[in-house]
C-alpha cells in the first residue's frame, strides 16, 4: 500500500499544470480547498446516522443506501462548515 501510495502521489506529481485549467481540474481544485472541513464533519455525520439506523432498526442496513446518504449528508455538512467557519481563515485568493 505504501508503495502505491508513492506511486500515486509521484504520478499526480508530474502531471503537467494545465490539468488544473480544465473544468474536472477545478472542480477538483475547489473540493480539495474545501475537504479539510469534510473531514472534520464526516466522523460525526456517520456516528449519528448509524446510532439512528440502530435505534430504530436494530442494526446497520446490507445494502447501500446509509453510504450513500451518508456521504451526501457528510458533504453537505462539511461545506456548511466550510462557509461558516473554514472560509473566513482561508486567504482570498484561494477562496472562488
Amino acid at each position: 500500500n505504501m508503495v502505491m501510495g508513492a506511486a500515486a502521489i509521484a504520478a499526480f506529481e508530474m502531471m503537467p499544470f494545465d490539468v488544473l485549467k480544465t473544468k474536472a481540474g477545478r472542480v477538483l481544485e475547489w473540493l480539495g480547498l474545501r475537504s479539510y472541513s469534510i473531514y472534520i464533519f464526516h466522523f460525526p455525520v456517520l456516528v449519528l446516522l448509524s446510532a439512528w439506523c440502530f435505534q430504530t432498526q436494530g442494526g446497520l442496513p446490507s445494502h447501500g443506501w446509509l453510504a450513500a446518504l451518508g456521504a451526501l449528508l457528510s458533504l453537505g455538512a462539511g461545506l456548511l462548515g466550510f462557509h461558516l467557519v473554514e472560509r473566513r481563515f482561508t486567504p482570498s485568493r484561494q477562496v472562488a
